[in-house]
């Protein structure tokens, strides 16, 4: 993880290759763990506080975990390097607490919103635009569709969301399926 403060002179793609690394980094240590259909769900020992820094939630020190869809994973990565995002309302045992427009809005400063459908259709299987199913006919794009092709290739979730980090960190912060 990088300092906050270093991570703040890096330019977009170098904080999306960061973002992604460090996912890869809690995924190592099962402070996150992929799950198909929610962004995020954490799973707490004890009650979170309005305010509380989402990055603590990955904290070493706790036995927190989260599970993650694509785009919950680099909101988690994210928030490991800008302190300031934080929790929203309490939160319990295990408990959704991420809001779509929130965290996409947030994500959209590092990763085009063109990236984060197709990194969201790669991990769900299907073509996802704003956080919803849609008709692959619908979009007709043919990134979407290669995204969808990347996702199919793995068939655990888990392996899904290493490959798809692992593809944004070997391109240098661009998905590129």
């Amino acid at each position: 993880m990088a300092s906050s403060r270093k991570f703040e002179t890096l330019t977009p793609r170098g904080k999306a290759a960061r973002v992604a690394h460090d996912v890869l980094q809690q995924i190592r240590i099962n402070k996150l763990r992929a799950l198909r259909g929610a962004y995020i769900i954490a799973t707490l020992s004890r009650t979170i506080e309005v305010g509380t820094p989402v990055c603590s939630l990955l904290d070493t020190s706790n036995s927190y975990s989260c599970e993650v869809c694509a785009l919950g994973g680099l909101f988690m990565g994210l928030a490991m390097n800008d302190k300031s995002i934080k929790v929203k309302y309490r939160l319990y045992s295990y408990e959704s607490f991420a809001e779509p427009t929130d965290f996409k809005h947030r994500l959209t400063g590092i990763f085009a919103p063109n990236q984060l459908n197709m990194i969201e259709s790669a991990f769900e299987v299907q073509n996802m635009i704003q956080g919803r199913a849609v008709d692959l006919d619908a979009a007709g794009s043919p990134d979407i569709v290669a995204a969808i092709k990347f996702g199919k290739r793995y068939r655990s979730d888990s392996n899904r969301l290493r490959a798809i980090m692992n593809n944004i960190v070997e391109n240098r912060g661009i998905f590129r399926p």
